[in-house]
């Protein structure tokens, strides 16, 4: 045979870059398909892991949307996409459950979390929270009537 077929289709694959499957031997190889979004992967992988508390979902998303570009029809994903995918995973997964425990603290004592804020925000800001909002109730005034 004169090229390498795949044996499911009987199409020569173009993306293979073995060689020694070719008539023609001094052929240079080349980058396995999907190489740029396999290593976007990775990185978006390693990102979503490490920066977790600071940019939730945008990273893990953009990483398993990478792995999943990786894929080729009846071809294996390749070991490093799959790593990507499942770090990618894993920290969207683990970023949704702490999410979700920090709603639910909240909504259970939220008269804690708002003096909390209210401290924080007096402290950074130097303005008094109540203060602020009285200021607001007098530059936009309110009123039932319509």
């Amino acid at each position: 045979m004169a090229y390498h077929q795949n044996d499911n289709n009987d199409e020569w694959d173009r993306w293979d870059s073995n060689s020694s499957h070719s008539s023609y031997y001094n052929q240079p190889t080349h980058r396995p398909y999907g190489q740029g979004f396999i290593t976007a992967s990775l990185v978006c992988g390693f990102l979503s892991m490490t920066l977790s508390c600071a940019i939730p979902f945008v990273v893990s998303a953009l990483g398993i949307l990478f792995a999943l570009l990786t894929y080729r029809k009846g071809k294996k994903m390749i070991h490093a996409a799959k790593m990507g995918l499942m770090l990618c995973l894993i920290s969207f997964v683990f970023q949704f459950v702490v999410i979700t425990i920090n709603v639910a603290a909240i909504l259970r004592d939220p008269e804690k979390y708002e003096n909390t804020y209210r401290l924080y925000f007096e402290e950074n800001t130097g303005i008094d929270y109540d203060q602020l909002f009285e200021n607001l109730k007098k530059t936009f005034p309110y009123s039932d009537k319509e």
